[in-house]
């Protein structure tokens, strides 16, 4: 299984009422290791725009107030 960033997906970080408008948005992968990839291919893309980014939260703050949160999808819970 790969995870990539087609053109159309990263457009969408910089469309109109996307995170480049100050909108909040969301990047979601399977697994943490799945995220890596297309993480550094947005932090490269919006480094122009970025205000602040952490890739150990993996955010990143625009200085359009738009963020991107990257999440996975594993389940991080013990069953509690």
């Amino acid at each position: 299984m790969s995870v990539h960033i087609n053109p159309a997906s990263r457009e969408d970080f910089l469309c109109p009422g996307g995170a480049i408008d100050g909108r909040p948005v969301g990047l979601f992968a399977p697994t943490y290791k799945l995220l890596l990839d297309p993480w550094a291919e947005i932090e490269r893309t919006l480094r122009p725009v970025t205000r602040r980014k952490n890739r150990l939260e993996m955010r990143i703050e625009l200085i359009t107030g738009g963020t991107i949160d990257g999440w996975t999808l594993e389940d991080t819970s013990d069953g509690d």
